[in-house]
């Protein structure tokens, strides 16, 4: 499918599905060396119409941030039809770092500070997003407690699913 000519080879990539390009990255070593280079994955973000992942606390590998932002689009999409999603996440975190997060994506809630939802002790939680034909509600849920968040824009959003998503934190949508 690649040829010996890397132009070609960077177009076939940029047309490539994510599923794919796992392939190709290893087909030889100058595809390894396309899957490997910046300019090439902002190209590629660019024409597939996804936004650059911001960084909270990891570095970034190309083809990885790929195919996590391709599956953060997906959920959008569920989103858009169904309404309500909620993620079953990784319970190693709680959720002051939940809120953690969503501060260093600047999405305030005044009502939640840290040092009160320490005191809340929230186990087992799950997130539930829902989409209100503008813009997007997280809530907390542990148990019988809810906790709502307040609204956030598609950016946001976006940016925070990227996140839960690369890190593995989010281990089942349902």
């Amino acid at each position: 499918m690649l040829t010996p000519i890397n132009d070609v080879n960077q177009h076939i990539m940029l047309n490539a599905y994510p599923q794919d390009l796992v392939y190709l990255c290893q087909t030889n070593k100058m595809a390894h060396q396309i899957c490997h280079n910046e300019s090439f994955w902002l190209k590629k973000f660019q024409y597939d119409g996804y936004v650059l992942p911001q960084i909270y606390d990891t570095p970034l590998y190309w083809l990885k941030a790929y195919i996590t932002m391709n599956h953060v689009y997906h959920i959008l999409d569920d989103l858009t039809l169904n309404h309500i999603v909620t993620l079953l996440v990784n319970q190693q975190y709680d959720l002051v770092y939940y809120i953690k997060l969503l501060n260093f994506f600047n999405v305030y809630d005044p009502i939640y500070r840290v040092d009160i939802i320490q005191q809340a002790n929230l186990t087992n939680i799950k997130i539930k997003i829902i989409f209100n034909d503008i813009d997007y509600k997280i809530t907390f849920m542990s148990g019988l407690k809810s906790i709502p968040y307040k609204n956030i824009s598609q950016s946001s959003l976006i940016q925070i699913l990227f996140h839960l998503l690369y890190q593995n934190i989010i281990i089942d949508i349902i």
